[in-house]
């Protein structure tokens, strides 16, 4: 599914962009001021180093804002080459300003001094396979930009990333398995990084379908053997996965019923590579679900997933109709209350019109005039109130677009920066209270704020190389157990 407008996530959140401390001829052209952690992301135990890069004049001033504008430090830059080193800052979102130009950052509380519970409602949704690969002009080229991302998701406080895998290029032909590339590159890094993945595909080859032009696969033997063989080659490295993306709307041409048999042949074919996998559905898309959906579910389907996935853009406070709806779907199709729900891919603007040019041609990004503007209540209570039914929330920006950087900053609206930085989002003192006694973020709208030990609320964070991608989610107890025995599935 295509944005309809650029994101705000649901929690604290910044977008981590472009940091490192490679040779200058790396870096994208427009940068000026780069910082020593990378996408900007200081833990409060690093120090606040800053450098001049692509041959950037020295300034003789600087200055250091706060989310709300408000001076927090200010000086002299160092004389000859040296870099500038700030003094401590509390956790929050910050900007630093010199007459050549500017570079956001953040402090955040160091991941080695939290602890991410396996049930964290926010993850992200980072595509690693293709922005990992795609990071030089931030300084980490090849191998260095998958551990790149994968840092930036833990130092965000992710417990899990989402990525993206293509059948075609695994399994050209029957018999025919090569892992490698990009994927194995991608799951290491994450797996690396002490942070567990989610996967989805949604391509096949063409000698599994009767025909070529169609997109779904019709050969259910060749869909268990893929699954069987992904379910096997990364566990351990891969958690979870989902079978398919949208499949009732662009990304399929099949009729509901031939999706649903596609969907168990994946899901044997899961467990039997994996018994312990969790499978999530394709997820449904439209904006409330609908005939496809629900002749899929009562195609006997329940039985043959863990948890449902669902894709919206709505607005946030639109989420607990949407649930609810959800929620009736699921029980006319026989599946248990107890189905976990989760919005692998969301996205809306509750920051208001934008007033420049932005990310892309077709988005506009907000300026310092409108970007401390806070977003409405009602849509984190929205969000807070899909996160006590027992949703698991991913919020997702432009998959695998270009970046075009942004001239201009503010401090609170979802942007990204071209300076190569975090970038700060949204507040975080409504989504992060979504649960009673979950844990909550002393955050009152900073990014990166502490969370109590074992705190259920992790920071969640959009990752950004050359490429845009983000997500984070909320969820319930764990994953659904239908109890179903593969041996023993017909």
């Amino acid at each position: 599914m295509k944005p309809r407008s650029f994101f705000t996530p649901v929690i604290s959140a910044c977008l981590l962009l472009l940091s490192g401390a490679p040779s200058a001829a790396e870096f994208d052209s427009q940068m000026k001021l780069r910082a020593d952690a990378p996408g900007g992301a200081f833990t409060d135990r690093e120090a606040l180093t800053f450098r001049l890069v692509n041959n950037t004049p020295r300034p003789e001033t600087y200055t250091v804002e706060n989310r709300k504008g408000e001076i927090v430090a200010q000086g002299e830059w160092p004389a000859g080459d040296a870099p500038l080193t700030l003094k401590a800052l509390p956790h929050g979102h910050y900007l630093l300003k010199t007459a050549p130009g500017a570079c956001a950052f953040a402090v955040l509380p160091d991941p080695a001094a939290r602890r991410v519970p396996a049930d964290a409602p926010f993850n992200l949704d980072t595509h690693i396979s293709w922005t990992g690969g795609d990071n030089a002009s931030a300084g980490y080229p090849g191998e260095a930009g998958y551990r790149f991302v994968a840092e930036l998701g833990r130092r965000a406080g992710a417990g899990f990333l989402r990525d993206r895998i293509s059948w075609g290029p695994v399994n050209p032909a029957r018999g025919e398995f090569r892992f490698d590339g990009s994927w194995n590159r991608s799951a290491a890094a994450v797996h690396a990084a002490g942070l567990r993945m989610l996967s989805v595909y949604h391509d096949a080859p063409a000698w599994t379908k009767d025909d070529p032009k169609k997109r779904m696969p019709t050969d259910l033997f060749a869909v268990y053997e893929f699954n069987r063989r992904l379910a096997r080659h990364f566990r351990g490295k891969i958690d979870f996965w989902e079978f398919w993306n949208e499949q009732d709307i662009g990304f399929s041409d099949a009729a509901a019923w031939d999706y649903a048999a596609a969907m168990k042949a994946a899901y044997l074919g899961f467990k039997a590579g994996n018994p312990d996998i969790t499978v999530l559905t394709g997820p449904f898309c439209v904006d409330t679900p609908a005939g496809f959906c629900r002749a899929a579910l009562k195609s006997d389907l329940p039985q043959y997933f863990d948890v449902f996935s669902y894709h919206t853009y709505a607005s946030p406070d639109n989420f607990p109709k949407l649930l609810e709806q959800i929620r009736q779907v699921l029980k006319e199709s026989g599946a248990p209350a107890s189905m976990p729900v989760w919005f692998s891919e969301t996205g809306t603007r509750a920051e208001g019109p934008a007033e420049a040019p932005g990310l892309r041609r077709t988005q506009r990004a907000q300026l310092p005039a409108g970007a401390r503007r806070r977003p409405r209540g009602a849509e984190g209570s929205g969000v807070a109130a899909a996160a006590r039914g027992g949703a698991r929330l991913l919020v997702q920006p432009h998959a695998g677009q270009r970046v075009e950087r942004q001239q201009s900053v503010g401090d609170a609206a979802p942007r990204l920066h071209h300076q190569g930085a975090v970038h700060c989002v949204c507040d975080a003192d409504r989504a992060a209270r979504g649960g009673e006694d979950r844990g909550r973020a002393e955050a009152s709208g900073r990014p990166g704020a502490a969370l109590p030990p074992g705190g259920r609320h992790a920071v969640a964070a959009g990752l950004v190389g050359e490429r845009c991608e983000g997500a984070s989610h909320t969820g319930e107890n764990g994953p659904h157990r239908s109890g179903r025995s593969v041996r023993h599935a017909a």
